[in-house]
Order: C-alpha cells, then sequence, then structure tokens
C-alpha cells in the first residue's frame, strides 16, 4: 500500500522500500525476413526506468533499412536508435527490399 495512516502514540521508526518502475520495450522487423533488431528479427526486454535503450536495426542481403515507426507513425531513420525507458514501446524496424 502506498499510504500509511496510524496514531502515534510513542517514538517510531518507519523503513519506506522503493522499486524503480521497469518498462518493456519490443521491436520487430517488417518484414520479417528483411533484417534483425539487435541480431534477432524479435526483440523484447524489459529495462529499468531511465535505464539507455539501444536498437539496431541490421538488413539482411537484399534489403535496405528505411526506418523505424511507432503506432503507424514515422520514428526516424537514426540507426542505431538510443533512447531512455520511461514507458512501454512497440516499434517496428522497416526494410525494403534493394
Amino acid at each position: 500500500e502506498p499510504n500509511l495512516t496510524f496514531i502515534a502514540l510513542e517514538d517510531r521508526d518507519l523503513v519506506a522500500h522503493f522499486a524503480l518502475k521497469s518498462y518493456t520495450i519490443t521491436a520487430t522487423a517488417e518484414p520479417e525476413k528483411g533484417g534483425t533488431i539487435n541480431g534477432e528479427t524479435f526483440f523484447c526486454e524489459e529495462f529499468d526506468h531511465g535505464e539507455e535503450v539501444m536498437l539496431l536495426a541490421e538488413a539482411a542481403e537484399g534489403y535496405e533499412f528505411v526506418n523505424w515507426s511507432e503506432d503507424g507513425e514515422d520514428s526516424g531513420s537514426v540507426n542505431p536508435l538510443v533512447f531512455d525507458a520511461t514507458e512501454d514501446r512497440t516499434l517496428l524496424a522497416n526494410f525494403q527490399h534493394q
């Protein structure tokens, strides 16, 4: 419970325990045979709040990396993509046939 209510009748020592939030970062190659993210066609890992995330898209033979997208929106073509984990994210690494 995040809240504690009590009547103070004497001195007491209280200890609060905190934990960092963690977030799931997911990235998928699109199309799957087009390449990899950090060596996998499907990347999914947990990161602590504020932890640096680095996603490296590598094109398979005959393909080239186009961009990152999230929720149907273009997220740029910077590669590797580096950001701090502050929320769950689901990204696509978009590749096209050469």
